[in-house]
């Protein structure tokens, strides 16, 4: 209906039930491409399929919470993930996904620092190197090199090239005089709260408020997930 594809590598794996490469937990052991993952933690469209609807009784609630410990538990293989611990489906299609941090991270800065990482910049290097021998080599040959107007060596009329000569050495010394004055672009700064959040990251976060209820079966904290 959909005439839908699914990667080969886990078409392979799966060569009887291929629709088990549509659940995302099957499909990322066989991706060989970096990946970042964006889920809520709590799916409101499988709360739908679910029956579940608006939680008001202790069942339902209960129901939540075991959904959103399985799908946290589904993240251990995965490298880089943006979990908030909300009740939502939707990310780009609504006009506040900007707005949702964990732990003062917004997405767009948990972005900014996987595309930042090393793995990134490795494979960067790779695909940059790969294309880099693929392009063919420039002949050198030698080139006469005519002299400048702003040359000391070639003077046609003394006056002008000292004047020109003049300019050059004021504009030397004016980057001179700057240099000292300049300042860091923000990209420095951002760079420093991804260091911060790369260390952040890799301790257990406890004692973090909770978006739902708790009830009597499950721990008052709930956490949202971050790699």
């Amino acid at each position: 209906l959909w005439e839908a594809k699914v990667p080969k590598r886990c078409l392979s794996a799966y060569p009887d039930e291929p629709w088990r490469c549509f659940i995302g937990y099957r499909m990322y052991s066989t991706l060989k491409a970096p990946l970042f993952v964006f889920q809520w933690l709590f799916d409101e469209a499988q709360m739908d399929v679910d029956n579940v609807g608006t939680p008001v009784t202790k069942q339902q609630w209960d129901h939540i919470h075991k959904m959103g410990n399985a799908l946290r538990k589904s993240f251990k293989n995965v490298s880089a993930v943006f979990a908030p611990s909300c009740i939502s489906h939707s990310v780009l299609t609504k006009r506040d996904w900007l707005q949702v941090k964990i732990e003062d991270v917004s997405f767009g800065d948990a972005l900014y620092c996987w595309e930042q990482s090393p793995v990134r910049k490795n494979m960067r290097r790779l695909r940059n190197s790969s294309t880099a021998l693929e392009e063919p080599q420039m002949v050198t040959r030698q080139v006469k090199r005519i002299p400048h107007l702003n040359s000391q060596k070639f003077n046609p009329n003394s006056g002008r090239n000292s004047t020109s000569t003049e300019n050059g050495d004021n504009k030397r010394r004016k980057r001179r005089k700057h240099r000292g004055n300049w300042k860091p672009k923000a990209k420095k700064d951002r760079r420093r709260n991804c260091h911060h959040l790369i260390n952040r990251r890799n301790k257990a976060r406890q004692n973090s408020p909770n978006n739902l209820p708790p009830s009597d079966d499950h721990s008052r904290y709930e956490r949202s997930t971050l790699k």
